[in-house]
């Protein structure tokens, strides 16, 4: 990492909910682990007059309600973090494009995942998934429930090439090794449509599993000697990506995954980055395409991988 990212501070967008409080107490923890400063950051929307002037509300009173969201952020964020260390911003305008601007500054942006229903994030959209989809620096989801005093000491990261995986399972091990954390690495795979029942019915899934963790296996060989002290499991499973990636989220403290490199100008989200954001019960982290010079992993999430969720974790 450079030592111009390497100053650049932590940016948490804050809008006073749950989830946003969860995230500066993430994003504090990573400023605190990684010698960084945060920066706390909130867009208050760009008012435009309505037609009836009973329903007018001022640019003012926006205003200072933003101020004020990020007058308690920041209380919270200096109560876990020198205050000095800790700075703020009041953006107007559009926010996933403001927050994605103030991103190619930060080093890392967190923001709040919250748990809203299909119906409510077709209706008012997703910033999280807006700006994951749109930066050029990671972004990492955090769940309303995070607490760093329920961390496992895991990091998973999903792996759909086991044949392109080497820079990769290098970032991963990084991030491991810097945490003191086990690595997961968890390949999932299904065949499309009724293939999937006809092969895997006749021959059994054993010689597909064999091979993608042989493929990684073969691959951990040359990269692991550098990380000796880091603990790595090879998980491979039969069945969709995104739920196989959200079971194992529940046992991690920070789930890897990378936006598709083939899409202009940054790449895309995919179902399955949409659907593991949305729904995994940890941090989860969108890194930038292969593409982007700034990040080199491999990670191609499954192209079939919409999540259909059967239940909800209690």
């Amino acid at each position: 990492m450079s030592t111009q990212i390497s100053r650049q501070p932590v940016l948490v967008g804050v809008d006073g909910s749950a989830a946003s409080e969860a995230a500066v107490r993430y994003a504090a923890a990573e400023a605190d682990r990684t010698g960084r400063c945060l920066r706390l950051v909130h867009v208050t929307p760009l008012y435009t007059p309505p037609a009836l002037p009973m329903f007018a509300v001022s640019q003012v009173e926006l205003d200072a309600l933003g101020r004020k969201i990020l007058m308690d952020a920041a209380r919270q964020a200096r109560g876990l973090l020198a205050a000095e260390r800790v700075s703020t911003s009041l953006l107007v305008g559009d926010r996933v494009g403001c927050l994605v601007a103030a991103a190619t500054e930060a080093s890392l942006v967190v923001l709040g995942s919250d748990k809203r229903g299909f119906v409510d994030r077709l209706v008012t959209g997703s910033t999280v998934a807006g700006v994951a989809a749109r930066s050029t620096r990671p972004v990492v989801a955090v769940p309303s429930t995070w607490s760093s005093d329920r961390l496992r000491g895991v990091v998973t990261v999903g792996i759909r090439r086991p044949d392109r995986c080497a820079d990769l399972l290098r970032v991963a091990l990084d991030i491991a090794s810097a945490r003191g954390a086990k690595l997961l690495a968890v390949h999932a795979w299904e065949l499309q449509g009724g293939y999937d029942d006809l092969i895997v019915g006749r021959i059994g899934q054993e010689p597909f599993c064999a091979e993608a963790e042989h493929l990684i296996e073969r691959t951990l060989a040359e990269v692991r000697p550098d990380y000796p002290a880091t603990e790595v499991e090879v998980r491979v499973e039969h069945g969709q990506a995104a739920r196989v990636l959200q079971l194992a989220s529940d046992e991690s403290d920070l789930l890897l995954l990378e936006r598709r490199p083939h899409a202009f100008p940054l790449g895309h989200l995919g179902a399955t980055g949409r659907a593991v954001l949305h729904h995994g019960w940890c941090a989860v982290e969108v890194l930038p395409p292969a593409s982007d010079p700034w990040w080199s992993p491999e990670l191609v999430l499954e192209s079939a991988g919409v999540f259909h969720p059967e239940e909800e974790r209690s």
